[in-house]
């Protein structure tokens, strides 16, 4: 065993303390800097997450009002609607809802129009499952990273079915034939509604595809 003098004994032990600082002082510094990444992390995945479920809100707001507004094609003089839409006349304003005359309203739809409108029913309940996980992954649950990676695969399905519930819609009947409309009628509050509706799940997917992306950065 090496023998030092003492003046090299103090000044060795005095460097060794220094070095057990600054490897203190790096690990402090290591811990704020991966405590401010992940608290920016957890901050990104929190808003993409509210956006989202906001999102999904009114996609389903905007799809249902379409589906249940009878407008869907109107006229400009008199301010009245075609038979074109989903419950045209179903229910009318102060009067009480029929439901013998709205099951007759479903009856004489085409099985194009009823498809349609099973399919966007089906998307506000896939939009339904969607939030409810998000409500779980956001507040029960803490492996965000495992729980929204469904997100964008069950938001995408909600924009197709809505999707493809409008085309079935719209190329059924006189709807379909909407070029051949006279300048005196336009198309109807209800129709621009179902687009919205798509439009704002078509938004959510990428939102849901970005919270996905995002939450593998989160701690939890």
């Amino acid at each position: 065993m090496t023998n030092f003098p003492s003046s090299n004994r103090l000044q060795h032990d005095r460097f060794i303390r220094q070095l057990a600082k600054l490897a203190a002082a790096k690990c402090a510094l290591w811990d704020i800097v991966e405590v401010t990444r992940r608290g920016k992390s957890e901050m990104c995945v929190t808003v993409l997450q509210t956006v989202y479920m906001l999102g999904l809100l009114v996609a389903v707001g905007f799809t249902m009002g379409g589906m249940l507004l009878p407008m869907w094609v109107e006229s400009s003089d008199d301010g009245i609607g075609y038979a074109v839409g989903l419950f045209l006349n179903c229910t009318k304003l102060g009067d009480e809802v029929d439901f013998n005359h709205c099951r007759k309203i479903w009856d004489d739809l085409t099985l194009a129009e009823q498809l349609g409108a099973g399919a966007m029913f089906l998307s506000c309940a896939t939009c339904a499952v969607a939030f409810a996980w998000s409500c779980i992954a956001y507040y029960g649950i803490c492996c965000r990273r495992c729980m929204t990676q469904p997100l964008p695969y069950v938001t995408a399905l909600a924009f197709v079915l809505d999707l493809t519930g409008i085309i079935c819609i719209a190329h059924d009947r006189e709807i379909g034939q909407i070029e051949d409309l006279t300048s005196d009628k336009e198309l109807g509050l209800s129709i621009w509604l179902c687009v919205a509706g798509v439009a704002v799940l078509l938004f959510d997917t990428l939102v849901a595809s970005g919270l996905a992306l995002s939450s593998i950065l989160c701690p939890c």
